[in-house]
């Protein structure tokens, strides 16, 4: 025995469906990441790694 009743689906739901278009969607938001930023946390990574690699004495230079 179900607690639960019964419930006639729809056969074509699709109808009912809003699907959005193909390809970018225009937003009004800023993206989350720009160039710049991407760009600084680029240099920030390859100064982290140079300081590394001095420590290890290995001259980042070189590599």
């Amino acid at each position: 025995m179900s607690l639960a009743k019964e419930v006639d689906t729809p056969q074509n739901i699709t109808q009912d469906v809003i699907f959005p278009p193909a390809g970018d969607l225009y937003s009004d938001e800023p993206p989350l990441e720009t160039e710049l930023h991407l760009a600084e946390y680029a240099q920030e990574r390859a100064e982290r790694l140079a300081a590394k690699l001095r420590e290890l004495n290995i001259d980042p230079d070189t590599i």
